[in-house]
């Protein structure tokens, strides 16, 4: 990290071919900004490696492949959606549909009585 600094802390993301990630802390040098990180790749696919420090971001990415298998294809990401309705705002929004069509309405009848508001 750059400039250096005595016990500056840099957070390590690492991100898994589907989505999942693992943390971890490491110290700086103080004298160089340099610093290591170990961690087994265990999972074949795309991985990404963040570098955070503060707000400043360094992004990293690896292709791990299986000695085994290596035609293994990469897993597909999963990401769980909890979506769950809010039926106030639903409720909320025919609301003001039904008040806006009302007004609407009451305004094309009476449109004599606005146009000689409009002149005074």
């Amino acid at each position: 990290m750059c400039p250096p600094a005595e016990n500056m802390t840099v957070r390590v993301v690492f991100t898994r071919p589907d989505y999942t990630f693992k943390e971890q802390y490491v110290l700086t040098d103080p004298k160089t900004g340099n610093f290591t990180v170990f961690q087994k790749l265990d999972m074949a696919g795309y991985w990404n490696i963040f570098a955070i420090n503060g707000a400043i971001c360094d992004r990293l990415f690896c292709e791990v492949t299986d000695p085994t298998n290596p035609n293994a294809p990469s897993p597909t990401p999963s990401v769980p959606i909890h979506y769950k309705t809010d039926y106030t705002v639903i409720a909320a929004a025919l609301a003001l549909l039904s008040v806006g069509a009302i007004a609407f309405a009451y305004g094309i009848r009476k449109r004599t009585i606005k146009i000689s508001s409009l002149r005074l």
